[in-house]
């Protein structure tokens, strides 16, 4: 990637330090209260020893600074999560017009690569997807565990009146009901399977109506690498996660 790229203030469309506080509000939002984004005491005990945001906080951040920048939407978004993003860091949302693509970056290292294509979309502000209270704490499950989960209930755990706060510009475009069903995915990595030990690796995002019963399940794992891809279908969008526990 050109360092031109990032050193050009015109392709620099949003910057932000991610803290703590903004960290529990999202937890909120999507109903992924995974100790590693928001227990400072209990994020000392991982890989990184300190918390990171969730991915797809940064995710939605960045599609929302698209948003109100340039108005576009993405039909198809394809979401790698290279490195994480530590709080109190400032980081940037870049935009490559050329090759429609986002990136969050700080100097010369890149955070997150989200590649889109451009298209319209439905937006809906109906959330038809089933909304329970969120519960505190992550499943602690064995590789096994996770990888016979199949065909479970896809619900939003989160507070959905939080969607306008956090990501205006994307719930304008996208709809109330994309966006709280994209911080649902999150709960599924983070709360759900792998749950507590786990390390959210990439995700494809396709914006569609679905009139069927929402759902998500493993579709394949691999045991070599503690991986498994996780199938998600929504009522506005159909997701493949990959995720290692």
């Amino acid at each position: 990637m050109s360092n031109k790229l990032f050193q050009d203030a015109k392709n620099i469309i949003s910057k932000k330090r991610f803290l703590l506080k903004d960290q529990v509000t999202f937890s909120h939002f999507s109903g992924d209260k995974n100790p590693i984004h928001i227990n400072k005491i209990a994020a000392r005990r991982t890989l990184h020893g300190q918390c990171i945001v969730h991915g797809v906080h940064g995710l939605l951040w960045a599609l929302d600074s698209l948003a109100q920048k340039k108005r576009i939407t993405g039909s198809k978004i394809i979401v790698r999560f290279i490195k994480p993003i530590f709080l109190g860091e400032e980081v940037y949302c870049v935009w490559n017009e050329p090759r429609k693509q986002l990136l969050i970056v700080q100097n010369e290292a890149i955070f997150t690569t989200i590649d889109l294509k451009i298209g319209k979309i439905i937006h809906t502000n109906d959330i038809q997807t089933p909304i329970e209270a969120s519960h505190n704490l992550s499943r602690e499950r064995t590789f096994l565990e996770c990888s016979k989960i199949s065909n479970q209930p896809f619900k939003i755990f989160g507070d959905t009146n939080l969607a306008n706060r956090l990501f205006p510009s994307f719930s304008d475009l996208y709809g109330i009901a994309t966006a709280c069903e994209i911080g649902a995915i999150s709960q599924i990595v983070g709360m759900e399977c792998p749950g507590l030990h786990s390390l959210f690796a990439r995700l494809t995002v396709e914006i569609k109506r679905n009139d069927t019963k929402p759902v998500f399940g493993v579709s394949k794992s691999d045991k070599r690498f503690n991986l498994l891809k996780i199938s998600v279908n929504g009522n506005t969008l159909v997701a493949m996660i990959e995720s290692f526990l």
